[in-house]
């Protein structure tokens, strides 16, 4: 998923405090342990640490229903007991917007077995902004706060604290975990109000989806207070980001490409997109792609 990579190294580096929220009691991590398990079939568990009480804690991140989550968990909790011959304590957090409807139990005649399931949104956002680590801040965003715009006010003042690098990897995480939320939107509207501290064409990431027109007309719809004109805004900038991605993709395999696939590319839909983008590895030609 397009979150992952984002999730695992914000959880990775995040602070005890994390930990603390999610186990309800005061232990600290005090090693991060082997998450690679070989086996005839690799499996690599998203986070294995050890506790301050010895015990062994696996946490696994989730940002959709999975009906297979419980067989997962129990194949992991085979493979950490047999490395480290301890029982592990197994909690998955929920970071998804939908319900999670998955069962977080398996029950056979000969077979009982139960993880712990916790939805990211049953804790207040202000326990993750008052952490001194900038990970825990970040996943401040997916937490259940009662205004939206205050918190990730307070998490772009502690971003525009950073060095200009730091500041733009921050910003990038911050915007990936938004979608999440879809609060895409909002983020852009406090950017423009923070104007003085924030240009969103010093963020590749985000200049890269947002160019030209589409962050134009973004930045006028936050200005006229058009909610929905924002939104439509976003989704066409993530459009046209994806429709440049697909046309560097090709001419790095087919060289410079006529304009007539240039032309297919800007008024393909974002469902056509996706196919292309996938057939990609498949096909020939520019013909046999676009058929």
């Amino acid at each position: 998923m397009k979150y992952d990579v984002t999730l695992k190294e914000l959880f990775q580096a995040s602070s005890s405090r994390l930990v603390q929220l999610l186990l309800g009691q005061t232990l600290e991590v005090i090693e991060r342990l082997n998450i690679e398990f070989p086996e005839v079939s690799s499996r690599r568990a998203d986070l294995v640490m050890r506790l301050s009480n010895g015990t062994i804690y696996h946490l696994e991140l989730q940002s959709t229903d999975d009906e297979e989550m419980a067989l997962r968990m129990l194949e992991y909790y085979y493979l950490i007991y047999k490395q480290y011959s301890q029982i592990p304590l197994q909690q998955v957090i929920y970071v998804g917007n939908k319900s999670f409807n998955s069962s977080s139990n398996i029950s056979h005649p000969n077979l009982q077995f139960s993880y712990q399931l916790i939805d990211i949104r049953t804790f207040p956002a202000d326990a993750l902004l008052e952490s001194d680590s900038l990970a825990d801040n970040l996943l401040a965003i997916l937490c259940h706060a009662n205004n939206t715009h205050t918190v990730i006010a307070q998490i772009l003042e502690k971003i525009a604290q950073l060095p200009r690098h730091d500041r733009e990897d921050a910003l990038t995480k911050l915007f990936i975990l938004s979608g999440l939320r879809n609060f895409e939107p909002l983020i852009l509207q406090e950017l423009n109000s923070m104007s003085t501290s924030f240009d969103i064409r010093d963020n590749s990431f985000l200049f890269g989806i947002f160019q030209q027109g589409h962050l134009e007309g973004i930045q006028q719809g936050i200005q006229q207070g058009h909610q929905q004109g924002v939104q439509q805004g976003v989704q066409q900038g993530v459009q046209q980001g994806e429709a440049t991605i697909l046309q560097r993709q090709l001419e790095r395999k087919f060289g410079v490409l006529p304009q007539s696939a240039i032309d297919k590319i800007n008024s393909a839909d974002a469902a056509t997109l996706e196919l292309w983008a996938v057939r990609i590895f498949d096909v020939n030609s520019l013909e046999e792609l676009f058929q």
